[in-house]
This record gives C-alpha cells, sequence and structure tokens, in this order.
C-alpha cells in the first residue's frame, strides 16, 4: 500500500468522525439528552486516529512531501494535548473534543490538499516502482539472472532493464544527454513526443554500477553532475518536475546518501543490489 493508499483510509475516517460529531451536536440541540457518552466515544476515536497519524508520519516520512510532515509534526502534539492535558467536567470534556475535531478537520484538510498534487501521485508511483523492481529481483531467480547479466555487461543494459521496469508501472524513464536533452534509455536515440500515448509521465534517471560502498559516493556524484545538465523541454508539464532518480546498480546492498536539494530539485538516491542479502542479514552487515 502507498502512503496516498493509506492516507485515503485516514482522511475518511476523518471526516466521518467529523459528521458524526456535527450529528451528535444537532441532536442534543433539539432534545434534553447531554450527550456525554457520544463524545467520550468520539473523543477515544480520535486518540486512536492521533495514533493512525503519527505511525503514519513514522512509516512515510522518507516518501512524504517535506510540507506534509512538517504539518504533522505541527500540528498533532496539539491536537493530543487538547485530547489528553486536562480533568475536565463533561461539558468541558465535551468542548475540549469540539476543538480537537477542528483541530484535525484543518490537518486532514491540508494533507489532502498537499497529497492531492500531481507530482506526489507521480513521486509515490516511482517509488513503488523502484521498491518492486528490489523485491522482484530478490524473489524471482530468472529477472535476478538477468539483472546480474545486465550488471555483468554494463550500466547500459541496466539503465534499459530499468526504463522498461518502470514503463510497466506507467513511468518513461529517461536521461540528459550531454546537451541536457531527453535520451531514450532503452533505444539510446532522443526521445519522441508521443511518450503521452502509452506512459503516465516522465521521470528523469541516472543509472550508474558500482562493485562495492567505496565506489558509491563516486558514482552518485558522477550521476548527480549529469542529471544536471538536463534542461526541461517543452513536455515539463508532463514531467515529475521536483525530483531526478539517482540510481546506482551493485551486486550487494549499499548505504545510499540522503536526498539532496540543489536548484529547487531534489535528487533522490536509489540502490538496486542484483545479488541482495535477505533485509536481516543486509541489517547485521550494516551494523556499526
Amino acid at each position: 500500500m502507498t502512503y496516498f493508499d493509506e492516507w485515503r483510509a485516514i482522511s475518511a475516517r476523518i471526516r466521518g468522525l467529523a459528521e458524526a460529531a456535527e450529528l451528535d451536536s444537532r441532536y442534543i440541540a433539539v432534545t434534553s439528552w447531554d450527550g456525554a457518552g457520544s463524545w467520550r466515544f468520539l473523543r477515544s476515536q480520535y486518540l486512536d486516529v492521533t495514533s493512525s497519524l503519527e505511525a503514519f508520519g513514522n512509516d512515510f516520512s522518507p516518501q512524504l512531501a517535506l510540507g506534509a510532515v512538517a504539518a504533522i509534526e505541527r500540528t498533532l502534539p496539539q491536537i493530543k494535548k487538547t485530547l489528553t492535558d486536562h480533568n475536565p467536567t463533561t461539558d468541558v470534556q465535551i468542548n475540549y473534543t469540539r476543538e480537537a475535531i477542528v483541530q484535525l478537520r484543518a490537518l486532514e484538510a491540508e494533507l489532502t490538499f498537499l497529497f492531492s498534487d500531481t507530482q506526489e501521485r507521480v513521486r509515490s508511483t516511482a517509488e513503488r516502482a523502484f521498491q518492486h523492481l528490489r523485491r522482484l529481483i530478490a524473489v524471482d531467480e530468472e529477472v535476478r539472472g538477468k539483472w546480474q547479466k545486465a550488471y555483468d555487461d554494463n550500466e547500459t543494459r541496466c539503465e534499459a532493464l530499468g526504463a522498461v521496469h518502470l514503463l510497466a508501472h506507467g513511468i518513461f524513464a529517461f536521461k540528459a544527454d550531454a546537451a541536457g536533452a531527453r535520451t531514450d534509455l532503452v533505444f539510446h536515440e532522443p526521445a519522441r513526443d508521443d511518450v503521452g500515448q502509452y506512459a503516465e509521465t516522465m521521470v528523469l534517471t541516472e543509472w550508474k554500477i558500482a562493485p562495492n560502498q567505496k565506489n558509491a559516493d563516486k558514482q552518485f556524484d558522477a550521476a548527480r553532475r549529469q542529471a544536471a545538465l538536463y534542461a526541461e523541454g517543452p513536455l515539463a508539464t508532463f514531467e515529475l518536475r521536483d525530483y531526478r532518480y539517482i540510481v546506482l546498480v551493485t551486486p550487494k546492498a549499499i548505504n545510499v546518501p540522503s536526498d539532496t536539494a540543489q536548484g529547487g530539485v531534489t535528487y533522490r538516491h536509489i540502490n538496486i543490489p542484483v545479488r541482495p542479502d535477505t533485509p536481516s542479514v543486509e541489517a547485521k552487515r550494516k551494523r556499526p
């Protein structure tokens, strides 16, 4: 499940609870019932939602836009404090819960706006495509063999295989040539103008190979310099503009640099190991 799918579930729950609170308030307004039991239930539900939001932020923070992470970190502690940092009477408890509902609803609106950005959806799709490729290599012997052969051949073979995999996810991956123009990774020709007929978006990628961690940083640097040559062309609205992917193919998993921002563009670093260990073995190997 992508972060966008997870967010839709949390968003729907927040909206549904807000509607329940509004319904209960209307009922209280026309009856003599104080509604304390309903509001205690709503309060417990909203506390549960804050836990879901906290887990969402922790689980997906590497994939979320900085504005979304900042909104969660800024707002969530205040909402939790509103719900828990007091020992109120029934009337005060209801008012505090109403305040928390407004705060959560405002946060939901802000995050939904941020996640509705087409660029964010494309980025999420790209992240899923790369994760799918890593796992496919790990579990599919035939695919793993193809990638090992491509690695042994040259990086051109790796970038062609990678481009075909990304296209299966609706992404046309390309690289920048020496003049900064788009180059097709499969046919090594200028990218055609009919890409929109078979792909949902275009993403700039730069692929390199490295034998080990010692060579990785040098290759990442070289790939970023190559990707920085790119100058957006007439299909800029069709592209993932704010992110470029630096992909390093290695025998074993290596540590990758953090995202690098240059000139309004974020460079994401991806590692594709072709002879991968299990996650537990990798963790032990990387442990200081």
